[in-house]
């Protein structure tokens, strides 16, 4: 291979590793932001849940949502975590 190849090579490299270090970075906001929109959305539920209840209402369908929210909010935990180890 000629110098030049390597060179352009290294080049190429280069900016990958730049560019997937960018998209790391980016992906760890996305998820914090996600995390905390999640966790704003819990805290509300859990509210309507408690005066729900005091109110003597049914709140099945509340305490549904406010499981998948939860887990939501672990998925994007994880993930977050996946790209900050990576």
């Amino acid at each position: 291979m000629k110098l030049c190849a390597l060179w352009d090579l290294s080049l190429f490299v280069g900016v990958s590793r730049k560019t997937e270090t960018k998209r790391m970075r980016s992906s760890t906001s996305e998820a914090d932001r996600a995390i905390e929109h999640c966790e704003k959305h819990i805290a509300r539920l859990r509210a309507e849940i408690e005066r729900r209840r005091d109110l003597g209402h049914n709140t099945e369908q509340y305490e549904r949502r406010l499981k998948t929210l939860e887990v939501l909010r672990a998925v994007h935990a994880a993930d977050r975590d996946r790209s900050r180890a990576a």
